[in-house]
C-alpha cells in the first residue's frame, strides 16, 4: 500500500487505522471503505482490512510483515488476500531492500476464479562512502501473470494500492498492473548510478529490460516475452531549505510486444517541477 504525494490528488483512504507500539515493534491494524453506492443492496461497496507491522532485530535491520483482505460486495465479486513481507537494512556499504507478497482468493471476470499470484523483489545497493555521495545498485522484480486464460485460475498480481510511480520506470509504461501487461505479468532487470554533482546539484541515470513472464504469441506466429527498454535520467537540485527543483528525461525502446501492441516508434519524455516547502 503506496504513499504517494507527487501529484494534486495524494493516494487517501477513508476509514481508520488503530497502533500498538511495543519493545522493538509495532503493529498497526486499519479498517478502509473503497467504495460505497449508498445504497440497500447494493453490489458496488469495496472495504480493505489489514494488519502492518515492523520488527527491528537489530540497529541495521528491520522486518516488516502484512497482510490485507481486500472484499467487494457480494463477495463473488472480489474476495483477495494478500500476505507479504519486507526486509530492508546494511551491512556495512552494502544496503538491502527484499519484498515477497503472496495473492489468494477468488474474483469473478465472467466467471469465478481461483487467485493464486506472487510478486517478489529485490534491491541491492552499494555505497562507496566517497564525499559525491555515489552509489550503484542493481535489482529485480517479479509479477507473476496468467499462463492459461481458459483455466479457472486467476495468476496475475494486482498492485492497486500500489505507488505506482516509484517502480518499472520513470515513463510508467508499467502503471496499472495488471493491464499494462496484458495479464502477462512482468520482470524488470535493472541498473543505477547516483552521485552528488555539486552539494547542490544530485543525479541518477537507470536501465529497466522489461519482460513478460508469460509468453506472448505474435501475429507472425512466433512467441516473445519482450516489453522493451527504458532508460531514466533524474537530477534534483536544492536552491535552499525551502525550495527543491526536479527535472530530467527519459526513453523507452519498444521490445516485439510493445511494438505490435503501442508502435515501432521509440518514445520520449520530459519532465520539470519543483517543490516548495512551507515550514
Amino acid at each position: 500500500m503506496g504513499y504517494s504525494d507527487w501529484g494534486n490528488t495524494p493516494i487517501t483512504f477513508d476509514g481508520a487505522t488503530v497502533k500498538y507500539y511495543g519493545k522493538g515493534y509495532w503493529l498497526s491494524a486499519f479498517a478502509f471503505r473503497l467504495a460505497d453506492r449508498q445504497m440497500t443492496g447494493d453490489s458496488l461497496d469495496q472495504n480493505l482490512f489489514g494488519i502492518f507491522s515492523e520488527f527491528k532485530f537489530m540497529e541495521n535491520f528491520k522486518f516488516n510483515p502484512y497482510l490485507m483482505f481486500d472484499r467487494k460486495v457480494p463477495v463473488e465479486n472480489l474476495a483477495r488476500l494478500t500476505l507479504g513481507f519486507n526486509a530492508s537494512g546494511y551491512f556495512g556499504p552494502i544496503v538491502h531492500d527484499i519484498d515477497f507478497a503472496y495473492q489468494t482468493g477468488n474474483i469473478t471476470m465472467g466467471r469465478n476464479l481461483d487467485i493464486s499470484a506472487i510478486m517478489a523483489a529485490i534491491n541491492l545497493e552499494f555505497d562507496f562512502k566517497i564525499p559525491s555521495k555515489a552509489a550503484l545498485g542493481a535489482g529485480f522484480s517479479y509479477y507473476s501473470g496468467d499462463k492459461d486464460a481458459t483455466d479457472n485460475k486467476y495468476e496475475v498480481f494486482d498492485n492497486t494500492y500500489a505507488t505506482k510511480h516509484a517502480y518499472f520506470g520513470d515513463m510508467d509504461y508499467f502503471k496499472a498492473i495488471p493491464a499494462s501487461t496484458y495479464n502477462l505479468g512482468i520482470t524488470d532487470m535493472y541498473a543505477y548510478y547516483k552521485m552528488a554533482l555539486a552539494p547542490w546539484l544530485a543525479a541518477k541515470v537507470t536501465g529497466h529490460l522489461f519482460n513478460s513472464v508469460t509468453a506472448y504469441k505474435l501475429v507472425s506466429g512466433t512467441e516473445s516475452n519482450a516489453f522493451g527498454t527504458e532508460i531514466d535520467l533524474g537530477f534534483m537540485a536544492k536552491y535552499n531549505e525551502y525550495l527543491n527543483f526536479n527535472f530530467g528525461a527519459a526513453t523507452f525502446l519498444p521490445g516485439d510486444i510493445f511494438k505490435e501492441k503501442k508502435g515501432k516508434d521509440n518514445s520520449y519524455w520530459m519532465y520539470a517541477g519543483f517543490h516548495l516547502n512551507f515550514k
